[in-house]
């Protein structure tokens, strides 16, 4: 760490040594260990300073800064200011690292999901769909699986595998289980016992309006098991899922509803044909009709019963007319 800031810090060092030198210093130099980093002048012997001052990083020594020909109260307390510089710049490196570091994990995780979301945007069947998101979600995770269990509260159970097939219902079921137990909020396996064929696992819930429960998971890491990285990545698809899970069901249900709304109109013009378009002309009889439409398409049988009754009706009405205008 030391060496680095060396090479992209190297104007501070050299002012450093130049402000020693004019103090009267007779080599600066910036040591680790044993090894000399970096001396002013070059090649000289650094065991003859007469001032040294760690540089402390996390608690752990990263190396000295020694200084040769001068030995005052006041140039002690200059090179113990310099050290403290030194190690606010370290702090400042590392966390700039950090930052760095953690945009690079964002980025790729945002690539990741825009190819997931590409890649499953034109399918509006749930078994197309989920086939497309696990085989994108194994590959981006580097699985050699990947499953949905989303039990709908309808009763319907929703469970895929792609690309390969390494768990049953019990399997899943266990794992659920784990995983309500675990405070984490998500079910991460190094190693897995009692499942052949699966080495590992990492599953996290599922948020689905329409469902009771919903997990999504990654069986058989390639090569290193999962990390943290990958716990993110996998939230932010299992977010994903749940709402394409939703959009297909929404889209189903408002399929569904067109599908029946047609046959209402196509059952409501085969109804009204039934009937005689004009009612018929019969002195000293008035008449009056009126239709209202089923809320939903029965069978023939129906129709013809409902006909049957209201001929029978009118009929009896017809009969009791008679019989009323023959008495008076």
């Amino acid at each position: 760490m030391l060496e680095t800031l060396l090479v992209n810090r190297q104007p501070i060092f050299l002012k450093m040594a130049e402000a020693w030198h004019k103090a009267g210093a007779t080599f600066f130099a910036v040591t680790s260990g044993k090894r000399v980093l970096a001396s002013w002048p070059h090649g000289v012997d650094v065991s003859e300073a007469s001032l040294a001052e760690s540089i402390y990083y996390n608690n752990g020594c990263l190396g000295e800064f020694r200084v040769g020909g001068i030995c005052t109260d006041e140039a002690k307390q200059l090179l113990a200011i310099e050290s403290q510089i030194i190690e606010s710049i370290i702090q400042q490196e590392q966390e700039l690292n950090n930052v760095a570091a953690v945009l690079v994990d964002t980025q790729d995780q945002f690539w990741a999901l825009h190819q997931l979301t590409q890649t499953t945007r034109n399918h509006l069947d749930m078994e197309e769909m989920l086939e497309a998101l696990l085989g994108k979600c194994a590959d981006l995770m580097a699985t050699g699986s990947a499953f949905i269990w989303v039990e709908l509260k309808t009763g319907q159970l929703l469970f895929f595998q792609y690309p390969t097939i390494l768990l049953d219902a019990d399997d899943v079921a266990d794992f659920r289980l784990q995983m309500n137990r675990s405070r984490a909020g998500f079910l991460f396996l190094r190693e897995v016992e009692d499942h052949p064929g699966i080495r590992n696992i990492l599953m996290v819930p599922v948020d689905v309006r329409f469902a009771k429960t919903a997990v999504i998971g990654m069986v058989n890491k390639v090569g290193n098991a999962f990390t943290t990285p990958d716990i993110k990545l996998a939230r932010m698809i299992a977010e994903y899922a749940g709402a394409q899970v939703e959009n297909v069901i929404s889209y189903q249900d408002g399929l569904d509803k067109a599908r029946l709304g047609h046959q209402m109109e196509m059952a409501q013009r085969v109804q009204s044909q039934l009937f005689p378009q004009e009612l018929p002309q019969i002195p000293e009889l008035d008449f009056w009709a009126a239709s209202k439409a089923a809320s939903h398409v029965g069978v023939i049988f129906t129709i013809t019963a409902c006909i049957q009754t209201a001929v029978s009706r009118l009929s009896l009405a017809m009969s009791l007319v008679k019989e009323l205008r023959l008495r008076c």
